[in-house]
């Protein structure tokens, strides 16, 4: 079967741009086709810094090959053992580097963009409809605007521009379903404003 693609807002008219979420459940627990750690580059060729134990140990490897080092955008992807001694869930887990710590609150933010957009690009590959991403604790940034960087970051790389063509339905790029950002934090509503503040960024560079 083919289908006509009109003008550049299919993500728009189907909704998928929008399907993002916050949650407070244990991101560990959830079944979910990835599962997305950020991980910060430490100075003096240290391991770098990731919120899990789990995921901390299994970086372990990577780390002590010169495979990952935490660097801005770098990525390192993993499959949890299906045994009891893991408690991930996830299908996938991928963890992506954020670089060094910047002092500078712009030079967050786009750190935190570029690493989001990095997080979405490696789930279209994998084809991963359901991702969480875990919000890191930065240091510098408040809940609000670390959201917002986050979820304008993930959402405008999972926008695909399409032109006025037919296309199978094997050839359409594919596109995550739903995104949801996992945190304890306790300033749920500056989060979910933040959330809101980067949808609206992202669908306003989308349609721009």
């Amino acid at each position: 079967n083919n289908i006509v693609i009109i003008g550049c807002l299919i993500i728009l008219y189907s909704g998928e741009l929008y399907m993002i979420k916050l949650t407070k459940r244990d991101p560990e627990q959830a079944k979910i086709d990835l599962l997305i750690y950020f991980a910060e580059q430490v100075k003096g060729r240290k391991k770098p810094v990731c919120q899990s134990i789990e995921v901390s140990k299994e970086l372990a490897r990577p780390w002590k090959e010169w495979d990952f080092s935490g660097k801005e955008g770098q990525t390192s992807l993993y499959y949890p053992p299906v045994k009891k001694s893991s408690q991930i869930q996830a299908r996938r887990v991928l963890i992506v580097g954020v670089g060094e710590k910047k002092e500078e609150q712009h030079e967050i933010r786009e750190q935190l963009r570029i690493a989001a957009g990095a997080a979405t690009s490696q789930a279209r590959k994998c084809k991963a409809e359901k991702v969480c991403v875990v919000l890191p604790k930065t240091e510098g940034l408040d809940p609000k605007e670390m959201a917002e960087s986050i979820t304008e970051g993930l959402l405008l790389a999972n926008y695909q521009f399409i032109k006025y063509k037919k296309m199978k339905n094997d050839d359409k790029p594919f596109q995550v379903k739903s995104f949801s950002l996992s945190s304890q934090d306790k300033q749920a509503s500056a989060i979910r404003r933040g959330m809101v503040r980067g949808r609206n960024a992202a669908v306003a560079a989308c349609v721009a």
